[in-house]
């Protein structure tokens, strides 16, 4: 007997939704942006809620506009976590972070590094900055997935936008 995939798909447990969630992807890579976006994607995190910023400028600028704009679309809200690599062009990783750190509306947003550093006095920094994890490139699609879902299924005070 065949099993129709799409049928049996169907037929279990309804993927949990985290319409909560609003995930900021810093990482130049665009290949490794698109994987991170499609795991959010599949944890339930809907697409338009996951904003990407492919350098460390643009991430900046991305978030301060975020801060300037408030609440109004998911495209300009603040995100409720970062995920940050920390060999950025055009402005470090640690940068962004140290930034993000000083302004008051960013500051209590989580932040997940992912990069493929792994230099204890990049850990170090990063750790002192305030970062919340740290993981170490490269990963597989199912490990990207199983990230996403835990940063996704932290507890609520991570997918709500803080306070200005």
């Amino acid at each position: 007997m065949e099993l129709d995939a799409s049928r049996a798909a169907s037929t279990g447990p309804a993927p949990r939704q985290y319409p909560d969630c609003y995930p900021l992807i810093i990482e130049d890579d665009p290949s490794y942006a698109k994987l991170l976006v499609e795991a959010f994607k599949r944890t339930g995190v809907p697409e338009e809620n996951v904003r990407v910023a492919g350098d460390g400028e643009q991430a900046v600028s991305t978030l301060a506009s975020s801060v300037r704009a408030g609440a109004e679309s998911p495209s300009s809200r603040v995100p409720t976590v970062v995920v940050l690599d920390l060999w950025l062009r055009r402005r470090s990783g640690l940068s962004v972070l140290a930034w993000m750190k000083s302004e008051a509306a960013l500051a209590p947003l989580p932040v997940v590094i992912l990069t493929g550093t792994e230099r204890a006095r990049d850990m170090a920094e990063a750790r002192k900055l305030a970062a919340d994890s740290f993981y170490v490139k490269p990963f597989c699609f199912g490990d990207l997935v199983k990230l996403a879902a835990e940063i996704a299924s932290r507890p609520q005070a991570l997918c709500e936008a803080p306070s200005p």
